[in-house]
């Protein structure tokens, strides 16, 4: 699903590069069964011709469906007239139809890791509860006009069974939801057990750098981040 499809830049690149993005366990491609939503008619008109034929012409936040989708990738309004924060609003909608064990992937202002007023600390409480964000270069979309700072979110909606361990035993002692998931799949896949291990056992000696809040410094990310890849 792309709510706000626009003239479909994000899908183009998605239907360029399905096989390399999209997989199945035994990286297999995947070709999407692609579902978009764009309030303009013109707009709905060029991903027409384009060939997309699941294409809903009307406003994303008035949009439902009995769908549920295994990705959505969407790049929302970041405020519109009388709503500031009207990506938080798009972001909130858009993960309704998340299936579970489905992710959601947005861009969005860094506003509200920013702002201490109550809906932009309850959306930062959300996405950290179920997912993780991520700070995009500085002039990242800067070629499109827009110069203000972004994050990239990442959203994953718990399956059954994840939901069932959650509510009989509350995240486990961890810090939130994303945490205790991200451990359970480690415990589970013995190749990411064996570097996270190596990880913590590199951590434990000093070899990774950590600010006083013991979050990594980005030479750190880029040792840890290498040490996944390899």
């Amino acid at each position: 699903l792309e709510p706000q499809a626009g003239s479909g830049a994000l899908v183009d690149y998605l239907e360029t590069h399905a096989s390399e993005l999209l997989q199945t366990e035994d990286y297999a491609p995947l070709k999407p069964r692609i579902h978009l939503v764009e309030k303009s008619p013109i707009r709905c008109a060029i991903l027409r011709a384009k060939g997309y034929t699941n294409v809903h012409q009307g406003d994303f936040l008035l949009y439902q469906t009995d769908l549920r989708f295994a990705r959505i990738l969407m790049n929302p309004p970041f405020s519109l007239p009388g709503a500031t924060t009207a990506y938080i609003d798009h972001i909130l909608h858009a993960f309704t139809f998340l299936a579970p064990g489905g992710v959601l992937t947005t861009i969005a202002p860094d506003h509200f890791i920013r702002h201490n007023d109550q809906r932009s600390q309850s959306f930062l409480e959300f996405v950290t509860t179920n997912g993780c964000f991520e700070p995009n270069d500085e002039n990242a979309f800067k070629g499109t006009g827009t110069s203000v700072q972004t994050l990239t979110i990442a959203l994953e909606k718990p399956t059954d069974r994840e939901r069932h361990i959650l509510e009989n035993e509350p995240y486990q002692n961890y810090l939130n939801y994303y945490c205790f998931l991200t451990c359970l799949r480690i415990d589970n896949e013995p190749h990411l057990y064996d570097r996270a291990s190596h990880l913590g056992r590199k951590l434990n000696e000093g070899q990774f750098n950590v600010n006083l809040l013991g979050e990594p410094d980005a030479a750190t990310r880029r040792a840890i981040q290498q040490l996944y890849e390899t």
